[in-house]
């Protein structure tokens, strides 16, 4: 589920999703993922990546690790920690985008643009995945 790579079988490989269809899409976090509170209303994210061949024998002979896994932090602000904390695996993102516009007061573009920007960043990173929502 949060491979980055895409099955070549799938029916949508390949293919776009509309912005409905994307919309209409439960985010689920990666279950590996750990969130540490700062105190100040922002999370600080920890996860792991796998080290892309090319560039371990860099690593290997500057810090001499033979593992091929290396740990990353995304640090969350109060918005992103928001929009983080309303991923529970149930929410589809168009409900997230409702709740996110209703909470700081911004017009539905604005609102949409927001929250869409950084669920692609997260997916991006692996730490969530979208799932179609089956309702």
């Amino acid at each position: 589920m949060f491979s980055r790579s895409r099955r070549k079988n799938h029916p949508r490989a390949g293919n776009i999703l509309t912005r409905d269809h994307a919309l209409e899409c439960v985010p689920v976090r990666n279950p590996q993922i750990t969130a540490q509170d700062n105190g100040d209303g922002e999370l600080c994210l920890t996860y792991q990546v796998r080290i892309r061949p090319w560039f371990q024998n860099i690593v290997r002979k500057i810090s001499g690790r033979e593992d091929d896994i290396i740990e990353r932090r995304l640090q969350l602000d109060v918005l992103g920690t928001t929009v983080w904390g309303m991923i529970n695996g149930q929410r589809r993102t168009r409900e997230i985008i409702d709740d996110f516009q209703s909470m700081h007061r911004l017009n539905r573009r604005e609102a949409e643009i927001s929250v869409t920007t950084f669920l692609k960043e997260l997916g991006k990173r692996g730490l969530i995945a979208m799932r179609e929502d089956r309702n």
